[in-house]
């Protein structure tokens, strides 16, 4: 934020400063992230890792936890979570899926090829026209 520049925002009653412990396991460098805050007890917020500002997203909620659990209970809730919902897949397998995608997005591309083919450039113009694809009527 700029040096110059304040924060607004409505104020509605009582100024309240609140003070909270947040435990906090963080998975793959950043990829996965369980946050367990001590003013919400009962559920672990789950977030994984984006390319936003925030770097992470929300992405579910592990509810019905006692609010005393110490941090071996913590780290076993977290990682049976991550056993029945977390697919963890290696760089080599994840590119080879990115290739595949490719390369299923190319064959389609080429079979739009071949059923353009057989059209004029006419035929096709007339038939964009028609269906105003191009910002026309």
């Amino acid at each position: 934020m700029e040096d110059n520049k304040k924060l607004s925002f409505t104020h509605f009653g009582d100024i309240r400063i609140e003070r909270a412990n947040v435990r906090v396991i963080e998975i793959g460098a950043g990829s996965l992230k369980f946050a367990l805050d001590e003013r919400y007890p009962y559920y672990i917020k789950v977030y994984i890792g984006d390319s936003s500002d925030e770097g992470f997203e929300y992405i579910d909620d592990i509810s019905g936890i006692d609010p005393k659990i110490n941090d071996d209970e913590f780290m076993t809730i977290v990682l049976n979570y991550c056993v029945q919902h977390v697919e963890f897949i290696t760089n080599k397998a994840m590119e080879e899926r990115v290739q595949n995608y490719y390369k299923k997005l190319e064959k389609e591309n080429q079979k739009v090829t071949q059923i353009l083919s057989q059209y004029t450039d006419e035929q096709l113009l007339n038939e964009v026209n028609e269906r105003g694809l191009l910002g026309g009527n």
